[in-house]
């Protein structure tokens, strides 16, 4: 009688299988990323630009946008917001993947880099001994958890791939999500675009002059030394905590059903149950100075972009608001970005993010964004993003 439901040699050509495809290298995370992006938004053909029509259309906003933003900043002396110059290519969005993976090949790499050879060095794989009398339930689930550990490239891919690929469907230019990328070029998924404005009964030139306005703005700021900077090391430091879940994963085969094929794929597509963080107080700090500065990014990219509305857009609130509950067919990617990214949006800290932003742009005694955006060391921590006037005593005694 076999020990195996599929044969006593079932178990070996599995893993050699998985392992041979999945754990060739730390390189192939990338491979298996880009395929899984291409197969989730792809129908068979990969389009090379986006719709004529819309390009044609929305080009002449560019320019029109882009003086408007650049009066702003000339009036308001922000002269290294003015010195990036961005170029613009209207894309679809399978180009999208393919640009942003090269875009973001820094951060991946890093992210790579650090999660991988921690991997590498910290897990020592658990032996399977041949008993006759073990449970062959048993066998199985540790080999499985196993393959787990030894496949973390895969595992790591899968999750880049998933979140490129949704993005990509959704996304309306190069940042829906706020992270910096190693290129002077916006890119603008016009398809999507026209595709919200249709869905939700908007004015497709208020969409893209409302979108183009935050594309822009996000692109000056995350630009900046001092803000690209810091969230590379952060989320570089925030990948030292990531680790393949295998105390999850255990509470999951409690239950395995070893006899259908099928929760293999389940367990493998499961990316949620892949990672976890590794608790420490380095990772936490990590989070908190994290979660600080992206609430102090998506403050200044919605008040300066509100600064520009007022001249541009005419239904800018109800934009705002469709763009919302748009953005809400990103929820599910949410768990995805914190754990691979450390990308938590905290409401509190944003909300105190908004009135650091605000008391800045109402105080015209000093240039108090230009000096915001100087230096590393000029930026807010938790308690002085919550106190703008702490913050002023101490870069002004600092500068």
């Amino acid at each position: 009688m076999t020990n195996f439901p599929f044969g006593d040699d079932f178990m070996p050509q599995f893993l050699n299988d998985i392992m041979g495809m999945m754990s060739s290298s730390n390189d192939s995370y990338l491979q298996i990323a880009q395929q899984l992006a291409f197969s989730i938004v792809s129908k068979g053909s990969r389009q090379a630009t986006a719709d004529p029509k819309l390009r044609l259309s929305m080009e002449p906003l560019v320019d029109l946008v882009t003086m408007r933003i650049e009066t702003l900043l000339e009036e308001q002396n922000w002269t290294n917001l003015l010195s990036v110059k961005p170029q613009f290519e209207f894309v679809s969005p399978e180009i999208w993947i393919e640009k942003s993976f090269k875009e973001l090949s820094d951060l991946l790499s890093e992210i790579a880099e650090s999660f991988l050879m921690k991997e590498s060095d910290n897990t020592e794989l658990n032996q399977v001994e041949s008993d006759t009398e073990s449970n062959p339930q048993d066998q199985f689930k540790n080999l499985l958890a196993n393959v787990f550990q030894m496949t973390a490239p895969a595992s790591l891919g899968m999750q880049i791939g998933s979140i490129f690929g949704h993005y990509a469907l959704n996304s309306f230019g190069s940042y829906d999500l706020n992270i910096p990328r190693n290129t002077n070029t916006i890119m603008v998924i016009a398809d999507n675009i026209d595709s919200f404005a249709t869905e939700w009964s908007v004015d497709l030139n208020d969409a893209t002059i409302w979108t183009l306005t935050r594309q822009i703005i996000a692109h000056l700021i995350l630009r900046q030394s001092s803000i690209r900077t810091t969230f590379i090391t952060l989320i570089s430091r925030h990948a030292l905590g990531l680790r393949v879940g295998t105390e999850k994963l255990s509470d999951q085969l409690k239950n395995f059903d070893f006899t259908d094929l099928s929760t293999i794929e389940n367990m493998f597509n499961n990316q949620e149950s892949v990672f976890e963080i590794e608790p420490s107080l380095i990772h936490e700090q990590t989070t908190k100075e994290l979660a600080v500065l992206i609430a102090l990014t998506e403050a200044l990219i919605e008040n300066i972009s509100e600064l520009i509305d007022v001249n541009t857009v005419g239904k800018s609130n109800v934009i705002k608001e469709a763009v919302l509950r748009y953005k809400t067919q990103f929820n599910n990617l949410i768990p995805l970005t914190e754990t691979l990214f450390g990308y938590y949006f905290d409401e509190e800290l944003f909300g105190n993010g908004n009135e650091f932003v605000q008391t800045l742009l109402q105080d015209s005694n000093e240039n108090w964004i230009q000096i915001l955006l100087k230096s590393e060391d000029n930026l807010p921590n938790e308690t002085e993003l919550c106190s703008p006037e702490a913050w002023k005593l101490r870069v002004k005694s600092e500068n």
